[in-house]
């Protein structure tokens, strides 16, 4: 299909969030209501400019479908509010059947696997309960796989199938929303679920939960700053130990508790749920799931530009910060890693862009993984 590009189209901002897992962007037909057609695929490019000048080349901002808003029009002119949404919209409005899937050997049927993991799970679902990916193959009734494309649009091919959850059963009920099913199938082991800008998904141990941390994409400092940063106090107020319960494939419950060792009267956060076959890998949970949420900071702050269009979610930034006497801040971050939870774009002026960043503390003490 020829692309088409639009002279009509008025970008006011683009946000992402962690928690609902996907991208948005809203905007706005000039004169040209006939644009907002409901589902419509788009690209939208943001040229960033620097110093009076344009950059050579548009970024990506986001790969989405159009959902019009409203319509207001007088004699003279009209404008159509639109929302760019990236296909996490959709599944979280699709209904999903119950599902019991099973790790056998030879497979017969689609809900079987040679080889079960709960990554095994999500990207059949994805792929062959909905239509949006583009790089999934339609898989026949004895569970094998033909050579036609299911010929949707997004990319589905990030999906953990190695490191995730090893399961002998493991049973979907029937959801009105299968993006809540994923999501939830997710929480099982630690993992996230979510859409790049590209409208790509992506199944992935969380960030504070992957065996080899991530680079970091971004270093900030106190000069990239604009605004007022907002640093959220988070002191150790609200537990003293986190408690993990897992189940096995043999139906036995698996514990896990770090510090493994506290009073009485303390305070517990317990995580139920989970699925794990390993006393060993429980327990470092344990220990990254009390790191995590025990953090001390949540941050908020603003970068000039469009530099929220260069990051994705969970990226891992660091911060370097000190305050001063003058300003009577006494918190100091030496390149302290963050990972990203929220980003936002706002078009400023006729060219410029103010870009939020909001992030969670990375937090980490002691073995990471065994």
């Amino acid at each position: 299909m020829a692309i088409e590009n639009s002279t009509s189209l008025i970008l006011q901002s683009i946000e992402a969030d962690g928690n609902r897992g996907g991208w948005q962007a809203t905007a706005s037909f000039a004169n040209d209501q006939d644009e907002a057609t409901f589902g419509r695929r788009v690209d939208i490019y943001w040229t960033p400019e620097g110093d009076g000048l344009f950059a050579a080349d548009p970024i990506l901002a986001i790969t989405g479908s159009i959902l019009p808003q409203s319509v207001t029009f007088d004699i003279r002119q009209s404008g159509t509010p639109i929302t760019v949404v990236t296909s996490d919209n959709f599944l979280a409005n699709a209904g999903l059947q119950g599902i019991y899937f099973t790790d056998t050997d030879p497979v017969t049927h689609p809900h079987q696997s040679t080889d079960l993991r709960l990554g095994y799970i999500v990207k059949h679902i994805i792929e062959q309960h909905d239509n949006i990916s583009s790089t999934g193959f339609v898989q026949n009734t004895d569970g094998t796989f033909s050579t036609d494309l299911i010929g949707g649009w997004s990319d589905t091919s990030n999906i953990d199938e190695i490191f995730s959850t090893k399961v002998d059963v493991f049973t979907v009920r029937q959801s009105n929303s299968l993006w809540q099913t994923l999501k939830n199938i997710g929480k099982n082991e630690f993992y996230v679920s979510y859409f790049s800008k590209d409208d790509s998904y992506n199944y992935e141990p969380h960030p504070v939960f992957k065996t080899v941390l991530d680079p970091i994409t971004l270093d900030i400092d106190q000069t990239m700053i604009v605004g007022q940063p907002e640093i959220e106090f988070r002191d150790r107020i609200d537990m003293d130990q986190v408690v993990l319960a897992a189940l096995t494939d043999d139906g036995e419950i698996l514990r896990a508790q770090f510090p493994t060792n506290i009073t009485a009267q303390g305070r517990r956060k317990n995580i139920t749920n989970l699925r794990c076959n390993d006393q060993n890998r429980l327990d470092t949970l344990a220990q990254r799931a009390f790191s995590f949420e025990s953090r001390l900071y949540n941050l908020r702050l603003q970068l000039p530009g469009a530099a929220g269009l260069y990051l994705e979610l969970f990226d891992r930034v660091s911060f370097t910060y000190s305050g001063t006497t003058r300003n009577g801040v006494n918190l100091t971050f030496t390149a302290e890693p963050f990972f990203i939870d929220k980003i936002r774009v706002n078009r400023v002026g006729n060219f410029g862009a103010v870009t939020e960043l909001g992030l969670q503390q990375e937090n980490l003490e002691g073995t990471l993984y065994a």
